[in-house]
C-alpha cells in the first residue's frame, strides 16, 4: 500500500500551523491588552524617580510606608470583589447583580477607609496625614470597582485610556504635592485625579444576567482565598519596608523602595499583559470543559513569559550603571540591588501564569496558603537578615522567597482536573 507523499507534507504543515497558533494565540491577547498596561507602567517606573527630585530621602521613605499601606488595604477590604466581577464575568451568562455589586462597594469602601486610617496613623502618628491616606483609600477603591467592570466586559480600550490618564495626571501632581506638602501631599496628588475620571467610568448595568446569578457570600467565598493570597504577594513586595524600617534609617527604605517599583514596573508588563490577555479564553474553556486546551494555552504562555524576562533581566544588568545614575547620588545603592530583585522579579512573573490554572480551578484556597507560607517565610528571614545585612540582605531573601512561591505553586498544581475531565 503506497502513501502520498503530499498528503504526509500536507499533514505535517497543519500540524507546524496549529503549533504556531497556539503560540500566537498568547501574542496576541498580550498585545491587545498591553496598551492598558505600558502608559500607567510607564507612569509607575517614574514614579519614584520623580519623587526623589520633589522630596528628601527620608521624606521619600515615609512616603513609600504610606504608599504601601495605600496599596495593602484595598487587596484585603475589596480585592475579593475585584477578583468575583472578573472570574464569573468570563463565565457566559453568570454575573453579579446590581443590587449585589451596590452592597459589595459600600463594604469595600468602609472597610478599606477604615483600615487605611489606622494603619497610616500608626505608621506617621500624625492625624492628617491618615486622614489623606484615608479618603485616598476610598478613592482609588471606588475607580477600581468601576473600571474593573470594562476589564470584565473586555472592553480594554476605555479600560486602558482610564488608567492611562489616571498615570499621567498623576505623576506632575504627585510632584507638585510632594514638593509642597511633603508624604501626604505627594499621596493626594498621586491619587486625587481618580475623582475627576470617575464620572467618565460607565455605572454598571442596572439588568441583572442572563444566566447564572452570584450572590454576595458566593463572591466572598470566592474572592476572599484571592485577597488573602493577593495579602501575601503585598506582604512579598511592600513588607520588607516596614521590616528595613525597625533597623535602618528612612533614606535607606527610600533606596530600597525606590530600587524595588522601578524594577517591578519593568517586569510586571509582560506578565501582566498575558495573563489578563488570555483569562478570558482560559476561563471559558476551563467552564466548557476543555481545560487540556485552557492548560496547554497557560503553559505556553509561561514559556513566552519567561523568555521576555531573561531578555530584560540582561538588559537591566547590563545598563544598570547608566539607568541608576539617574536617580541621583543619594540613591546609589539601587544599583547592588538589580539583581537579586531582578531575579525574584522573574520568579514572580512565572507564578504569575501559574496562578491561572488555580483561579480557574477555584482552587483559590490553595493559592492563599502558598501565599501565607512565602509570605510568612518572607517575614522570618528579613527579621533575621536584615540588622545585619541590610538592604542587600532584605534583596535577597524577596528572591528566596519568590523561589518557595514558585516551588509550593508547582508542587500543588491541580493538574488532576485534567485527566478527570
Amino acid at each position: 500500500m503506497t502513501h502520498d507523499p503530499r498528503s504526509r507534507n500536507d499533514r505535517a504543515e497543519s500540524r507546524i500551523a496549529a503549533r504556531l497558533e497556539g503560540y500566537l494565540l498568547p501574542i496576541r491577547a498580550s498585545i491587545a491588552f498591553a496598551p492598558a498596561l505600558v502608559i500607567p507602567g510607564l507612569a509607575s517606573l517614574a514614579l519614584y524617580p520623580v519623587l526623589a527630585r520633589a522630596m528628601s530621602p527620608d521624606q521619600l521613605g515615609t512616603y513609600a510606608l504610606l504608599s504601601g499601606i495605600l496599596a495593602a488595604s484595598p487587596i484585603v477590604c475589596s480585592y475579593w470583589l475585584e477578583a468575583a466581577i472578573l472570574r464569573y464575568a468570563f463565565e457566559a451568562g453568570a454575573g453579579l447583580s446590581p443590587r449585589v455589586l451596590r452592597r459589595g462597594t459600600i463594604l469595600a469602601l468602609v472597610g478599606t477607609a477604615l483600615l487605611t486610617f489606622l494603619a497610616a496613623l500608626l505608621t506617621t502618628a500624625d492625624l492628617g496625614v491618615a486622614a489623606i491616606a484615608a479618603s485616598m483609600s476610598a478613592v482609588v477603591v471606588h475607580f477600581s470597582l468601576r473600571v474593573v467592570l470594562l476589564r470584565a466586559r473586555g472592553d480594554f480600550t476605555r479600560y486602558g485610556a482610564l488608567l492611562s490618564l489616571r498615570s499621567l495626571a498623576g505623576l506632575p501632581l504627585a510632584f507638585f504635592g510632594g514638593t509642597v506638602g511633603g508624604p501626604g501631599g505627594a499621596l493626594a496628588g498621586q491619587h486625587i485625579a481618580q475623582l475627576a475620571l470617575s464620572p467618565f467610568v460607565t455605572a454598571p448595568s442596572d439588568s441583572a444576567p442572563a444566566g447564572r446569578l452570584i450572590s454576595l457570600r458566593d463572591a466572598f467565598n470566592y474572592g476572599l482565598p484571592v485577597s488573602l493570597m493577593n495579602v501575601g504577594a503585598i506582604i512579598l513586595s511592600v513588607g520588607d519596608r516596614y521590616i528595613i524600617r525597625l533597623s535602618q534609617p528612612l533614606a535607606e527604605v527610600a533606596t530600597y523602595a525606590t530600587a524595588y517599583m522601578v524594577l517591578e514596573q519593568a517586569f510586571r508588563l509582560i506578565p501582566w499583559a498575558a495573563s489578563a490577555g488570555i483569562a478570558p479564553s482560559v476561563f471559558n474553556a476551563w467552564s466548557r470543559g476543555q481545560r487540556d486546551r485552557a492548560l496547554a494555552v497557560i503553559f505556553r504562555t509561561l514559556g513566552l513569559v519567561v523568555a521576555g524576562e531573561l531578555l530584560l533581566l540582561v538588559t537591566a544588568v547590563i545598563f544598570a550603571e547608566k539607568w541608576t545614575a539617574l536617580l541621583g547620588p543619594d540613591y546609589q545603592g539601587v544599583r547592588l540591588l538589580v539583581v537579586p530583585l531582578g531575579l525574584g522579579l522573574l520568579l514572580h512573573a512565572a507564578n504569575h501564569q501559574i496562578h491561572l490554572v488555580y483561579l480557574a480551578h477555584e482552587q483559590t484556597r490553595t493559592l492563599a496558603t502558598n501565599f501565607g507560607i512565602a509570605s510568612l517565610a518572607n517575614i522570618l528571614i528579613n527579621l533575621t537578615v536584615v540588622p545585619s545585612f541590610g538592604i542587600i540582605g532584605a534583596a535577597w531573601t524577596t528572591t528566596a522567597t519568590y523561589a518557595l512561591l514558585l516551588l509550593l505553586n508547582s508542587a500543588r498544581l491541580p493538574l488532576r482536573a485534567v485527566t478527570s475531565s
